[in-house]
């Protein structure tokens, strides 16, 4: 049996179209857009969650942030005027 999604005013969708769509924290506002794994911007706050929701790091970005393309790498974002670019670092 195929399992489907069924919202009024919508068409149907087969509920295996959001299995790779990460779950929005629930301290996040429906309108928040997930950047990369853990890290999400929900208006002008850019929020990077650790293991069970707890927030790593916090700040606010002036612009729409980018995230990184397929891969990982770099998140963009606007602090001011500046471009502030985050990259991940391996501690050894």
């Amino acid at each position: 049996m195929e399992e489907i999604v069924r919202v009024p005013g919508r068409p149907d969708r087969h509920l295996d179209t959001y299995a790779d769509r990460p779950v929005r924290p629930k301290e996040l506002g429906p309108g928040a857009r997930a950047l990369d794994e853990g890290f999400w911007q929900d208006g002008r706050r850019l929020v990077f969650f650790g293991r069970g929701e707890d927030v790593l790091w916090e700040d606010e970005s002036d612009c729409p942030a980018f995230g990184p393309r397929k891969g990982g790498g770099t998140v963009s974002y606007c602090d001011g005027e500046e471009l502030v670019e985050l990259k991940p670092v391996h501690k050894g």
